[in-house]
This record gives C-alpha cells, structure tokens and sequence, in this order.
C-alpha cells in the first residue's frame, strides 16, 4: 500500500504555485440554526432517514441525475453509532456509453459560513464490499463529494458556464482502486480552461488514504473560502489527518473560488467514463458547525497547529 500511495504522490504537485485572482470583493454569509442539534450544537445536521430532504430541514437541496443515477434511502446499510434509521445512497447503474454519469444531492453550504468565510462540516459514508471495476477501469477514481462554484448574483447559470475562466471543482473527494487497494484521495485547487487567462493553473493531490470496504468512514473539513491564497483546506478521515503536512500543519493553501459567488457541495457519485458494473456509496450524518474544534476529537485536535508525526498517514 505504501508503495502505491508513494507512486501517486509522486505525479502530484503539493503546492498551489502561486494561483491568485486579483479582486476587491468578498462575499459573506449568516448562519442558519436550525433544531437539528440532538447530536451536538451544530449550524446544520442532517441525518437522511427520509425523503424529500427539503421537507424536513430548512435549507435548499436539489437532486442532480443522469438517465444511469439514482439515489434513495437505504435502510439496511445505516450508521447504528449514530442510532439513525437510513442512509443517503447514490447509485450509478451499469452503462456503456462514454458520458457523464452522476447521482448527487446538492446543499447551500454558503449559509453556513463564518464571517471570514471558513466552513467547517463533516459527514460519512460507506462503500459496499460488492463495489466492483471493469479491469479496464482500475486505477480510475470516482468522485464522491466536491465543493463546486457558482453564477454570482445577477448571473445566471449560462452566463456562468460562458464566463468562468476554470472546470473542475475547487475541493473533490475520490474513492479509486488500484492492485486491490481501496483508498481515497483529496484534490484542492484552482484548475484553468485551457486556452484562457488561466489554462496554466493546475488544481493538485493534497491528500491520499486506504480505506476499507463494508465499514462507516468520517470525513472533516475545514475550508477558507478565497480567490487568494489565503484560502486553504485542512481535513481529516478517521480520526486521522488527510491532507498533506506543509511543515507546520495539515493546511494545504491556495485560491478555492471561481469567482467572487461562496460554493456549495455536492455530495454523490460522478464519473465519465462506463462501467458494466453498478456502484452505490451511501452517505450519513452531514454536520456543519461553527468552529473546527467542534467536530474533532482529541486526537484530530493535534493536527491543528502542529503535525505529531510528520508523514505517518502515507
């Protein structure tokens, strides 16, 4: 594991090489309480046992598919730690074709955002032992949770996709195989169109990590939102650092925002590229606080300002 984790470093840039968008404006946003605290004091919880989402909490959540994506409540895979009855599952159904596929439910995480624009939230999510590649497929990753931009106010989506001057998400999560090893990598970054003011920004690998089948993984992220480098990451899977040591901390720096509009998230499988198989990844217990602190343990406080053992997540 140590060797395949190694090699996919290696082709990764750890720094954000100076990517900056020059602007005088900010954006900003009041937190929404809601009365979802039983498991903590929390901006926002939600714990999918039911659906329609938007019925049973007070924020905008929209659900994105294509013709092969669903996605349902599974009552059989559930995180029992947490006493819930459901899980979020998305699913991508077998197909052929060379196209986007994705199976997604989208929140407004910009309600959720301290005055310096910092959003701190959490989740889990479990991938099933079935969960199965086309050997052609090995070693491609499929995204499972990304923090996308969006139009500005007075902007609409076309103008939005005319206008932007970069594609992919500033803030992604894969889970990929490679020689049976399961793992999950971390991608941070601003990542130019090509042929346009900023086709030499590149987004990079700020974190990579095993994980197990058939077993409740737990996200945590801390994310400064900035078309500057002031903008930066820090996350955590179980109960451990997952973004890369800077030799201070785990924070990975860098410009996180397309535009001057705050992101939301995207929480689901996406790909595109077939697969004769059909995935599922279930999703629980998505969290959004305040500070940090409130969702980590003891032992994830020590990443905060100092690194306890420099590279013993590799």
């Amino acid at each position: 594991m140590k060797k395949i984790i190694a090699q996919l470093f290696a082709i990764s840039c750890f720094v954000s090489c100076g990517n900056k968008v020059d602007s005088n404006k900010s954006s900003s946003a009041t937190p929404i309480l809601n009365e979802y605290n039983s498991l903590g004091n929390y901006l926002f919880y939600e714990n999918f046992d039911s659906l329609p989402l938007d019925k049973s909490i007070r924020y905008n959540s929209r659900g994105t598919v294509t013709e092969n994506g669903k996605y349902y409540i599974n009552k059989e895979h559930v995180d029992l730690e947490a006493n819930n009855m459901g899980a979020l599952a998305t699913v991508l159904q077998s197909n052929f074709g060379k196209k986007a596929n994705r199976a997604e439910i989208e929140v407004d995480i910009d309600k959720h955002v301290d005055k310096n624009n910092i959003s701190n939230l959490s989740f889990d999510f479990f991938v099933p032992k079935t969960y199965e590649l086309d050997l052609v497929n090995e070693g491609r990753e499929v995204m499972i949770f990304q923090i996308h931009s969006q139009p500005e106010d007075g902007e609409n989506w076309d103008d939005y996709r005319e206008n932007i001057q970069f594609n992919r998400p500033s803030v992604a999560v894969y889970f990929g195989i490679k020689d049976n090893v399961h793992y999950l990598t971390l991608r941070y970054g601003l990542n130019g169109k090509p042929n346009l003011d900023f086709d030499n920004y590149k987004w990079f690998l700020a974190g990579i990590k095993e994980v197990q089948l058939g077993t409740w993984n737990t996200i945590k992220l801390s994310t400064k939102f900035s078309i500057t480098n002031t903008g930066y990451i820090q996350a955590w899977l179980n109960n451990e650092s997952f973004s890369a040591f800077n030799g201070k901390d785990n924070k990975i720096y860098g410009a996180n925002m397309h535009n001057n509009a705050l992101p939301y998230l995207k929480m689901g499988l996406y790909r595109y590229w077939a697969d004769s198989h059909s995935h599922e990844v279930y999703y629980d217990n998505l969290r959004i606080t305040s500070t940090i602190e409130e969702l980590l343990s003891e032992e994830e406080k020590k990443y905060l300002n100092k690194y306890p053992h420099v590279n013993s997540h590799l």
